[in-house]
């Protein structure tokens, strides 16, 4: 609003901040550029800006503190939870006993459907696409956890996941992450994806075979493929981090 020839914002009934600087932003679609201005009055009290200069990651930083200080921005954030960025989040699921469940026309499996045990995964959501890897180990995977191929079928190399016809939550928020499990879990996996989905001899197929058949008491880790990347790095991958 304007308010005595300024111009102001109200945020609550005894709250006015005055206008003081703008950010401007040029793009061509394939990156951007921004710079601050300062801004000065003229005589009928009206705003003009002054030259500007680059926006620098330091103002960019206390900008942030700032509107901060009068905006609740996200939510407490769990112990399973890696990354939240603008449009992406990054989460790990410990290893557990869990219901699966197939339909798979080759292999000697069929429509069928167990418990069996699963690694720790890395579950990724960010606008329009959906990944999971596996990592070995209980603990909390930091930046510099190796990433593994998913020994599911339907996950391509890369971690990208095959949806079909799955239906997806429409939110990809903290408070989503068990839709989003129970979505992954819930469908019926039905083919593999990549040729090299597990070290195992006879190939996935053959390892879920065993896997159904109750070979195994827990996961056996040794079958995992390197994905060849590590956590932090697939975090800024998905962010648009460049180093």
């Amino acid at each position: 609003m304007q308010h005595g020839g300024k111009f102001t914002a109200r945020l609550g009934a005894d709250t006015a901040l005055n206008l003081s600087g703008s950010i401007m932003i040029y793009g061509n679609g394939d990156g951007a550029y921004a710079t601050y201005h300062d801004i000065y009055f003229k005589g009928d009290n009206q705003p003009a800006l002054l030259e500007g200069h680059p926006l620098t990651a330091a103002q960019m930083g206390g900008l942030v503190r700032s509107l901060g200080q009068n905006t609740q921005i996200g939510s407490f954030l769990s112990g399973n939870v890696l990354s939240v960025g603008l449009d992406s989040l990054v989460w790990w699921v410990k290893p557990a006993i869990r219901e699966i469940h197939f339909a798979c026309s080759k292999g000697g499996i069929g429509e069928e459907s167990s418990t069996t045990p699963q690694p720790g995964l890395i579950f990724a959501v960010n606008e329009g696409n959906w990944y999971v890897f596996a990592v070995k180990g209980n603990k909390r995977p930091t930046a510099t956890t190796q990433l593994y191929q998913a020994p599911h079928f339907n996950v391509w190399a890369g971690g990208k996941i095959c949806t079909g016809n799955v239906t997806l939550p429409k939110e990809f928020d903290i408070e989503s992450r068990e839709a989003w499990e129970k979505a992954y879990f819930g469908s019926r996996f039905s083919h593999p994806n990549v040729p090299n989905l597990v070290n195992y001899e006879g190939g996935g197929y053959a390892f879920w075979r065993s896997m159904l058949d109750g070979k195994f008491s827990k996961f056996p880790s040794e079958v995992l493929v390197p994905e060849g990347i590590t956590l932090g790095k697939f975090i800024n991958k998905i962010n648009g981090v460049t180093q």
